[in-house]
């Protein structure tokens, strides 16, 4: 922890600015502690004290945001993101104590950007991903054109994350890197959290469509395939306001990496356009399913087997599937366990669901928990048969 701690509540704004400015407190900790207990040691590092400044900021946002004003100009970005941190709170934290609850008030938009036009456009990854976190918190607010292009520089120019590089660590080639791996990146890198952060302002403002467009065109041709996976948060909002131009720009974003469209937010963009284009939608299910990568190959067969369920779409690869890889009876596993429950899809959920409960393959059998998830509806009389089928299976036994 950080040594200002103990009494963050007593530092008045001349000795926060005495302690930001002092250049001997470094960014490395370099041992520069005290011990308060065995468990617990006290800091004084940039790291630290910027960490305090963020704690005490979210319980006055608007007196440091103005304090914020009277940093040099070469101050550590560290400091310049955790007054943007504290900013983004709309409401007062749990914790703040009781007597301070009646009179917090946010931190002000023209507090706010009078701090961001004073600390101007840079490279800093700390400060630039905290200012994207600060508009997706507050896009509800009516930020000025000077402000939205900071956001659009960032989603077209900056460097985190590079191609080929992961801010969430992984040990696979970039090709095989997993789904999930590439979907931690996109949520903890510049252009990914630029990308959330246009998707907030657009579903608070769909009259910003074309003010935020240079920064969508770009971020769903972006050359990192975690960036492209962030994008499809913009594409949400915008079904609602041209869904032909939300199907284009992402098959646009899949068009080179499937494990993009087997990111969780692509199957959010699934339900609400494969009915209406099918053709353009469907022919990405269809290529998933025959993907390499078993994660990809798993949610091709989740799809298939949702939209079978849902439509009567693919069943041809529906087939396929059944016969199929581990992930892609896996997939099946998934989604008929879990629509078992619903009157409408339990039939067919009963039939696809009968050879899998003797699957050969454990990790497919796994995958059979949805089967629980509803305990009262086993009480149906249509169940019956098929508990019973249940109750001399493999699965029973694991």
């Amino acid at each position: 922890g950080s040594k200002l701690d103990p009494s963050l509540e007593k530092i008045s704004d001349r000795a926060w600015l005495d302690i930001i400015g002092n250049n001997k407190v470094k960014d490395d900790h370099g041992h520069n502690w005290i011990q308060v207990d065995p468990g617990h040691v006290l800091e004084s590092s940039v790291r630290q004290f910027s960490g305090s400044l963020q704690r005490i900021a979210r319980r006055h946002p608007e007196r440091f945001a103005r304090l914020s004003l009277l940093f040099s100009n070469d101050v550590d970005p560290a400091y310049v993101s955790a007054i943007l941190d504290g900013c983004t709170a709309k409401a007062p934290d749990a914790n703040i104590p009781e007597n301070e609850k009646s009179s917090w008030k946010p931190a002000s938009i023209a507090a706010i950007e009078t701090l961001l036009n004073k600390f101007k456009v840079g490279d800093d990854r700390e400060t630039a991903i905290s200012f994207c976190r600060l508009i997706l918190a507050r896009a509800a607010e009516d930020w000025s054109d000077k402000t939205l292009s900071r956001l659009t520089h960032y989603a077209k120019n900056h460097s985190d994350l590079e191609q080929g590089k992961f801010n969430v660590p992984s040990n696979q080639a970039d090709k095989d890197v997993s789904v999930d791996t590439l979907y931690q990146n996109s949520l903890n890198c510049v252009r990914g959290v630029a990308a959330e952060a246009i998707a907030g302002l657009l579903w608070e403002h769909p009259d910003w469509l074309e003010k935020l467009r240079p920064a969508t065109e770009s971020l769903v041709q972006d050359k990192h395939p975690a960036v492209r996976m962030a994008a499809i948060e913009i594409l949400l909002p915008l079904i609602n306001l041209d869904k032909n131009q939300a199907v284009e720009w992402f098959c646009l974003a899949c068009s080179d990496d499937l494990r993009v469209a087997a990111s969780p937010r692509a199957r959010e963009f699934f339900n609400y356009t494969i009915k209406s284009h099918f053709d353009k939608i469907g022919s990405i299910v269809k290529k998933m399913i025959n993907s390499s990568l078993d994660d990809v190959a798993k949610e091709g067969a989740i799809e298939v087997t949702a939209r079978w369920l849902f439509y009567g779409f693919f069943d041809q690869e529906l087939q396929i599937c059944l016969s199929g890889t581990i992930p892609h009876r896996q997939g099946i596993a998934v989604i008929t366990s879990q629509y078992f429950h619903d009157e409408k899809y339990l039939l067919k959920c009963q039939n696809l669901l009968k050879p899998l409960l003797n699957d050969p393959d454990k990790e497919v059998r796994n995958e059979l928990y949805g089967l629980y998830h509803k305990i009262e509806s086993l009480d149906d009389p249509q169940i019956k048969p098929f508990l019973m089928e249940y109750l001399h299976s493999q699965t029973f036994i694991d």
